[in-house]
């Protein structure tokens, strides 16, 4: 389940309906955020996900009309 970070704009682990989860997600700047290691493969199979995520989140109509981008930080 999602934990509500912040009113009903920031979600920590938010739940996809696929059942899927993305690290964060900010409604407002239109942001996900996902946290990974930093090595090669990881950054490529990341942004992969992270675009991947972004079709999946265009398609729920609680989130229509936003203009997603993604954030991939390495740790």
């Amino acid at each position: 389940m999602s934990h509500l970070a912040d009113g009903a704009k920031r979600f920590k682990e938010f739940v996809l309906p696929s059942g899927r989860r993305i690290d964060f997600l900010e409604t407002v700047t239109g942001t996900v955020f996902e946290l990974k290691p930093n090595n090669a493969l990881a950054m490529r199979q990341e942004i992969r996900q992270i675009n991947s995520y972004i079709s999946e989140l265009k398609s729920m109509p609680q989130f229509q009309g936003i203009n997603w981008k993604g954030v991939l930080d390495l740790y």
